[in-house]
This record gives structure tokens, C-alpha cells and sequence, in this order.
């Protein structure tokens, strides 16, 4: 039980809204009785009950100061909601009669006997909270998938806290780690990326010891876990996790639509890293199994999965950029890729073809993306271009100023700043990128093609670059080949 005092401090907000006479009339008791209890004499659970059931008074805030003063301040939305919310309601009010104070300092016997009955009041509540909070905390979490998928971060943050509070009083477990995820998912819309990692981490490793491996949804998260780590650029440890996921998912559903989605990760996770042929093989299998799965996907997420295995094909040397370009099923997914591409081969053709379509991506959200779309955008535009691209640099770093950024940035304006013949802002540059790759350690992996390009201006500018170059055509990266 609150402390009297507190309960009594809450009761004259309460009052602020209407006069002591008819809150005495309408709970049933005295206005001497109010005058006790506003004076900090204990106050009886019918009491406050009533004034749960008869002015809408939230519960959790008359009992623990928290939340909204009333229901209806509750960022609830619905009909049937607010009906499901006002039993809830109704249902902890009867918190209040949980008295285990009250058998302090009695006799063992009795002391035992009033704190059983209590704990049995107790385990009822509970069991009655999560009746009248599960349907609640349902229709919440299908509000708020629907938030998310439009991307309306406004409206979902008001529901995440509304989904907070009821799955307080919710045991389900699956529930809570469905909020969870939807919380990893908001802090990363909202650029919160490592605390997004950081919850999603927390919700694959919930869902393991709640579900173990023998249910889809723990396949999904752990797709969205390497997603994540993909995402800051911890390609090692996303391909251990997406790995063993695999490894362990033998004898589940062939139609689950996370096993696919899990190869197609796995295999952009080994193009990256310089396994070409595994990639490509794991993209060829997930993308031919994707269509068969159920529910389906939407044909956005084909396209994009498929996008890697053209990036891959590009890669390989099988597929050409303007090939690429002119295919008839040439898919918006892959025009990033293409860019990419566009910027290895420094073709003033290439990049006229793109640059009308770099245009309106020069303010894109995605720093990486940002900083690939303005190179590509001003490469060879003289050293006006360099210096305005400077700028953009800074501007997107200043979103996610994660270190590989920083990385992308210097290898991204040496290029520049070579192609613009300052060759010794652009020495300076490089070495300076080469400092911060070295940095980054082994567990975080800038991209590919940018890792390329760094190396390509070390060999131009005469600086020991190692033996990218060497080790990645060996491995099938015939696309390195030209230019030098």
C-alpha cells in the first residue's frame, strides 16, 4: 500500500476537478471521512475503488504516482479498447486491499494467516490483471505494427508507452517480446542505431531461452539482429549469429519465410566479407524459396533481396553496369549498387548516365548512402565539387557519427581530391582513412566497394595498400580487375 500521505496528496488533485461534498456522496461515505483521509488517515480499498469506478481515476497513478491522473488520458484509441481498459481499471482496484502491512507486529499465527490470505488476494490479482490486460495489450501491439509499418513515428511513440503500461500487469511473454522488438525497431527510425542494436540483442536472447529455436518468430528476430548488426557494420558477428541460426533450423518449416530471408542475409553478409562463391550460392537458394513461403512476402522484400545477388553479379564480373542499366527488370533496389559501381569505374559516361537520378538522393537519410550518392554525384567536377563535398561529409556524419563513417568520408574525399589533381590533400586523406580503417579492428567492416576504393587511391598515391586487391580477385572479384 502507498503511504497514506501520498495517497492523500493524490485525492486533492483529484479534487481540483469537483467539490469534496460530491466525492463523498458519490463513493458512498461522509465528508468527515474525506476530512480524515485528506488529513492522512489510512485510506480503506472501497474507497478508492470508487473512485476508480465513479470519476475514472487510473489506478496506477492513485497507487503509485505514475501515468496519467485519469483513464481517459491514456493514448489509448477504439471503442472496444477503452471498454477493455476501463475493466482493467476496475480490476486493479483491487490492489488497494492488499494490506501485508497491516499483519506487522501481530502474532506469529495470526501474522501467518492474515500474510497467506494475502498472498492469495494477491496471486488472484495477478491472474485477474493479465485476463483484462492481454486483449488490451493485443490491440495495442496491432496499432503499433501498423505505426511502424507506415513509418509514423509520432503516433507510435505515444503507444509504446500506452503498451508499457499495460505490460506491466501482462504475462505474456511473447507479447512483451514483440513490444521489445517494436521498441529496437522505433529506436532505430528514430536514429537511435546502437541503442537499437543493443535492445535487439536483448529480445533474440529473451526469445531463445522463452522459445528456443523450434519457433519462427525467434527466426525472425535473429534476422533482425543481423540486420542490425549489419547495419553498424558488424558483419562478422551478424554472419556467426545468422550461421548458426541456419545450423540449427534443420528440421524446421521449410515454408517459415525467416529461413530464406536468413540465407539471403547470410549471403550479403559473405559477398561482404569475401566469399563470393558462398554468397552467391546462398542468395540463388533463398531467392528461389522466398515465393513459396507462408504468409508471403511483399515483392518489395524479392526485389531487394534480389538486388543483392545483382550487386553480387556485379562483383563477379558476370553482369556489367551498363548491362545492369539497361535490363528490362532492373529494380530500384539496385541502383545503390550501381552507384557503387559507377564510382569504381570513374566513367565520366557511366556517371552522366546516373547523375539525374543522384540528384534528388543527395539529402538522403542514410549517411553511408549520402556520402556514395554526393561522390558520385560531384567525382570529377574539379575541386569546387571536392570542397562542397567536404561539406555534405561532415553534414551526414554529424547523423551517425559512428567511426566506419568517418572512414567512408576520408576514403570518399581522397578519391575526390584525386580526381581533382590536389594530390597532396589527397595523400593526406588517404592516410588518414588508412588510420581510421586500421582503428575500426576486426569487428567492424566498412563497405566493400569503399574499402576498394581506399585501397585503389593508396596504390595511386604510391602508399603500401596491402593485398586487398590481390586476395579479393582470387576469390572471384573479377569486377577489381579495372580500373587501376
Amino acid at each position: 500500500m502507498p503511504k497514506p500521505d501520498a495517497l492523500a496528496e493524490r485525492l486533492r488533485v483529484v479534487l481540483r476537478d469537483r467539490s469534496q461534498a460530491e466525492v463523498a456522496r458519490r463513493t458512498g461515505n461522509t465528508g468527515a471521512s474525506v476530512n480524515r483521509w485528506l488529513a492522512g488517515t489510512r485510506m480503506p480499498a472501497d474507497f478508492l475503488e470508487a473512485l476508480v469506478r465513479e470519476f475514472g481515476v487510473n489506478p496506477v497513478w492513485l497507487l503509485t504516482g505514475k501515468g496519467a491522473t485519469y483513464t481517459a488520458d491514456i493514448a489509448v484509441t477504439g471503442e472496444q479498447l477503452a471498454g477493455n481498459l476501463l475493466e482493467l481499471v476496475e480490476a486493479m482496484g483491487t490492489v488497494a486491499k492488499l494490506r501485508l502491512g497491516a499483519v506487522s507486529g501481530k502474532a506469529g499465527g495470526r501474522v501467518l494467516r492474515e500474510l497467506a490470505d494475502a498472498s492469495n488476494r494477491y496471486e488472484q490479482l495477478r491472474e485477474n490483471l493479465h485476463k483484462h490486460s492481454k486483449p488490451v495489450l493485443e490491440r495495442v501491439l496491432a496499432d503499433l505494427q501498423a505505426k511502424m509499418a507506415r513509418r509514423d513515428t509520432d503516433q507510435a511513440q505515444g503507444l509504446i508507452k500506452t503498451a508499457e503500461e499495460v505490460a506491466r500487469f501482462c504475462e505474456d511473454t511473447a507479447m512483451r517480446v514483440s513490444l521489445d522488438s517494436f521498441k529496437a525497431e522505433y529506436a532505430y527510425l528514430t536514429g537511435r542505431r546502437e541503442d537499437a542494436l543493443a535492445m535487439q540483442e536483448e529480445v533474440v536472447m529473451r526469445m531463445l531461452l522463452s522459445h528456443g529455436v523450434r519457433d519462427e518468430g525467434t527466426y525472425l528476430q535473429v534476422f533482425n539482429l543481423a540486420s542490425a548488426l549489419l547495419d553498424r557494420r558488424r558483419l562478422h558477428d551478424a554472419r556467426r549469429v545468422t550461421g548458426a541460426a541456419l545450423a540449427l533450423a534443420e528440421d524446421a518449416e521449410p515454408r517459415w519465410r525467416a529461413l530464406p530471408l536468413l540465407r539471403c542475409m547470410l549471403g550479403l553478409l559473405c559477398l561482404e566479407l569475401g566469399e563470393l562463391d558462398r554468397a552467391i550460392g546462398l542468395l540463388h537458394r533463398g531467392l528461389a524459396q522466398l515465393p513459396d513461403v507462408d504468409p508471403p512476402v511483399h515483392a518489395d522484400t524479392i526485389h531487394f533481396q534480389r538486388s543483392h545477388l545483382e550487386r553480387a553479379q556485379l562483383l563477379s564480373g558476370a553482369l556489367s553496369l551498363p548491362e545492369l542499366l539497361a535490363r528490362r527488370d532492373y529494380h530500384p533496389w539496385s541502383f545503390y549498387s550501381a552507384t557503387l559501381q559507377a564510382l569504381w569505374l570513374e566513367d565520366p559516361a557511366h556517371l552522366e548516365t546516373l547523375r539525374p537520378q543522384l540528384v534528388p538522393r543527395d539529402d538522403i537519410s542514410d549517411p553511408t548512402a549520402r556520402m556514395v550518392y554526393g561522390a558520385a554525384l560531384r567525382l570529377g567536377r574539379g575541386k569546387g565539387a571536392w570542397r562542397d563535398f567536404e561539406r555534405l561529409c561532415r553534414q551526414a556524419i554529424t547523423a551517425d557519427p559512428a567511426p566506419f563513417q568517418h572512414f567512408a568520408a576520408l576514403a570518399l574525399q581522397a578519391q575526390l581530391a584525386l580526381a581533382a589533381r590536389t594530390r597532396g590533400e589527397a595523400l593526406e586523406l588517404a592516410r588518414q582513412a588508412q588510420q581510421q580503417l586500421e582503428a575500426l579492428g576486426p569487428r567492424i567492416t566498412p563497405a566493400l566497394e569503399v574499402r576498394a576504393i581506399h585501397h585503389r587511391t593508396l596504390l595511386r598515391l604510391g602508399e603500401p595498400g596491402g593485398d586487398f586487391m590481390q586476395s579479393h580477385m582470387r576469390a572471384g572479384y573479377l569486377w577489381l580487375r579495372k580500373p587501376q
